[in-house]
């Protein structure tokens, strides 16, 4: 796996900054064991087209701990990540039988982006 210069690891990063700052960045969220979903996210996030992207990964999530941040996730079961808008709503859902690829997770980044103008 190539260096992820794009993602924050949880639980040893702070996503606060990213979820919390004032910049408006899209993300996506990666849950559990599926580093191919964290290297292809992180790499679309290089070169986003417009608004800064970002990866945070909770390599053992706790839905509790991630409904502080996101209140309406009911359940994380079933889930390898979800995008955010920069406002931090659930945008997409990448379900557990969703093949992860590029088109996949490029399809996360632009719902989470077609999000900022339907608000």
């Amino acid at each position: 796996m190539s260096e992820l210069a794009h993602t924050i690891i949880i639980p040893r990063g702070n996503s606060d900054p990213v979820f919390n700052g004032p910049n408006l960045s899209l993300k996506l969220v990666v849950l559990g064991s599926n580093p191919n979903l964290a290297e292809i996210a992180n790499t679309l996030a290089q070169d986003a087209p417009t608004y800064p992207r970002f990866v945070i990964w909770y390599k053992a999530p706790v839905l509790s701990d991630l409904q502080t941040t996101f209140p309406e996730l009911n359940s994380i079961d079933n889930l390898k990540g979800f995008s955010t808008s920069t406002t931090n709503k659930i945008a997409s859902k990448i379900e557990g039988n969703t093949t992860v690829d590029f088109v996949s997770v490029s399809q996360a980044f632009l719902t989470a982006g077609l999000a900022e103008f339907n608000q």
